[in-house]
């Protein structure tokens, strides 16, 4: 769930979240527009990355609710020959997700659809956070294998841009992904795993938003573990 904050200042209030900024009375909040209802996306949304480095302001901003919905943007932006980015939690440290077309955020789409508790898998929407999924996983007996310094990230976010934990002896954490659901820009859906649609599986799993739309992801996970902390003093060359 998404916290409002609000920082009075002599001339406005500016209200954030953790991925964009609403100043004034553009935040569509403040207008109580419901984006099921409301296929022609809003206006004036004025999106910045946590960092607070890098803002933009589509032209359209979308938060659909089904795959229905993510097809009706993609066809109109077509029409309208208009680009499409797709915005997880907002944690890049970069511009990859600024854009002045439109701009489709999953934050609604963010169930989780399937625990199989033989094969330890958990499939979800990508547009769950890593630690929703995390806390979803122990109410089954399992846990999230790798955590990156964040745990706020969306789920269709940390395999678009390779987000990573440590350890010399661990992967990114798009290689405990088993299998993902996508939309290419006309509206077709695509399955992908290490066994169907490899090609496209290897490249979903860090994709920088260039593959088409992540619908949802089958992840990996393990039984629940307790980490260890230790310190210890060294030499550069050790």
């Amino acid at each position: 769930m998404l916290r409002c904050h609000q920082k009075k200042t002599k001339s406005k209030i500016t209200m954030w979240m953790t991925d964009f900024t609403c100043e004034d009375a553009i935040c569509p909040r403040n207008r109580g527009l419901n984006m099921s209802s409301n296929f022609e996306g809003i206006k004036g949304y004025k999106f910045t990355n946590w960092s607070k480095t890098f803002r933009c302001e589509p032209e359209l901003y979308f938060e659909p609710t089904n795959h229905d919905e993510i097809r009706k943007i993609l066809h109109e932006a077509a029409k309208q020959n208009k680009k499409v980015k797709v915005i997880g939690e907002g944690h890049s440290p970069s511009d990859i997700q600024c854009t002045p077309d439109y701009m489709i955020c999953l934050r609604k789409l963010n169930k989780v659809l399937n625990v199989n508790k033989e094969t330890q898998q958990i499939k979800a929407q990508a547009g769950i956070s890593l630690h929703e999924l995390h806390q979803e996983a122990l109410k089954h007996g399992l846990a999230v294998s790798l955590m990156p310094s964040v745990s706020g990230v969306s789920l269709g976010g940390l395999i678009a841009t390779g987000t990573h934990s440590s350890g010399v002896g661990y992967g990114i954490l798009a290689t405990y992904i088993t299998g993902i659901t996508l939309m290419d820009a006309q509206g077709e859906i695509i399955k992908c795993s290490k066994t169907m649609n490899k090609e496209i599986f290897d490249a979903a799993r860090c994709h920088l938003g260039a593959l088409g739309i992540i619908l949802d992801i089958t992840w990996q996970c393990e039984k629940p573990y307790k980490l260890r902390s230790s310190r210890k003093a060294g030499k550069l060359d050790e």
